[in-house]
């Protein structure tokens, strides 16, 4: 991990030799260049989730003695992410296929499943698009992802690559998976975009843009007072993140579109089938 001006130090896993990189776009040339050639795929050393699995998931680096993460680690389902996860083009994507896999980081899926609805955004986010920008923090990370089975993540879920890649990049600046924990939405806004998640506008006229200016919109549900019961009777998720699809105003009326990470509980309350 080092901001865009400074120097990474990469040891690469097939040789000796030891190669310095003034970017981030440096960097992902010379590891594909590099093991384009050979018989072995790139590894991330810094963080491999193979040899030092309870220090990628874990916060202390042992397993997590709370209940918002239970994952236990199987050893033999840490492997590559298989080719069919792969789409034809990075950042290719609608939000349907953004999924929260085994970790409760909603509020981070949920600006995906937002991102995915924008544009180009996904690929402004890798570092082969940002090396010239300033004050960005860039990661590297390999292929290999925990897995429950074969086919199957056990974090987040979907059909494309570049969610759980981009997740995993995540969990490795924040040291851990369990670290996603709980986050706020607000907190993957500005990572991914560097913007002002606070901004004083006229929020239902700001809405109604989302889909013809490529906003990106969350919103969370707060309960306190009953969290044993975590469905409401309307479908809505307490404690739960979602992203905003749309907003229409309709029989005087102002209605909201939203999409849950977890891709099933919807909302069953009026106006449930007007989309």
């Amino acid at each position: 991990m080092a901001t865009e001006d400074t120097i990474l130090k990469w040891k690469a896993n097939i040789d000796t030799d030891t190669v310095f990189f003034g970017s981030y776009k440096d960097v992902v040339k010379k590891v594909v260049g590099r093991f384009a050639k050979q018989t072995v795929e790139f590894t991330d050393k810094e963080w491999d989730i193979n040899k030092r699995p309870k220090h990628a998931l874990y916060k202390t680096g042992v397993k997590s003695t709370t209940d918002s993460f239970t994952y236990v680690h199987d050893p033999n389902m840490t492997r590559r992410i298989e080719q069919q996860f792969y789409s034809d083009e990075w950042g290719k994507t609608n939000p349907e296929e953004v999924k929260q896999g085994s970790i409760g980081d909603c509020w981070f899926i949920s600006v995906l499943s937002g991102a995915a609805q924008v544009p180009g955004l996904i690929k402004s986010v890798t570092v082969a698009y940002n090396d010239k920008l300033k004050g960005w923090i860039g990661t590297v990370v390999d292929n290999f992802m925990f897995h429950k089975n074969a086919k199957e993540l056990v974090f987040s879920k979907g059909t494309v690559a570049w969610v759980p890649l981009l997740e995993k990049a995540f969990a490795k600046i924040h040291y851990s998976y369990e670290s996603l924990v709980g986050q706020t939405s607000s907190k993957a806004l500005t990572s991914l975009g560097g913007i002002d998640t606070r901004e004083d506008v006229r929020l239902w006229d700001t809405l109604l843009t989302i889909t013809k200016r490529h906003k990106i919109f969350t919103c969370s549900h707060i309960e306190t007072k009953d969290p044993s019961n975590n469905v409401r009777k309307d479908g809505i998720i307490k404690n739960h993140a979602y992203t905003i699809l749309r907003a229409e105003n309709f029989n005087n009326h102002k209605l909201v579109q939203l999409r849950n990470p977890w891709a099933h509980a919807e909302w069953s309350g009026k106006y449930n089938s007007i989309y």
